[in-house]
């Protein structure tokens, strides 16, 4: 249940991430603190939805991490550990 919360919460959080880049009217950010300019993009939309899939690309193995974890402590860890 511990590992359940743990890869759970890690999940929910790059899923609601890549919900928000989706529907961002402006260009999404970068966690390393890099911005990019409006005028550097000539569509934000598709500039935002290609972040947003990135964010949700990357919460899928934690949630199957959450998953597999009721089954295999072993096999969660290494799906992340390898992520």
């Amino acid at each position: 249940m511990i590992w359940f919360a743990i890869a759970g919460r890690c999940g929910a959080g790059f899923t609601l991430l890549g919900v928000y880049a989706w529907r961002r009217k402006k260009p999404m950010w970068f966690w390393s603190g890099s911005t990019v300019e409006e005028a550097q993009i000539a569509d934000v939309p598709a500039y935002n939805r290609a972040n947003g899939r990135m964010w949700l690309a990357f919460s899928l193995p934690f949630w199957a991490s959450a998953i597999l974890g009721f089954w295999s402590e072993a096999l969660a860890t290494a799906l992340v550990a390898g992520n």
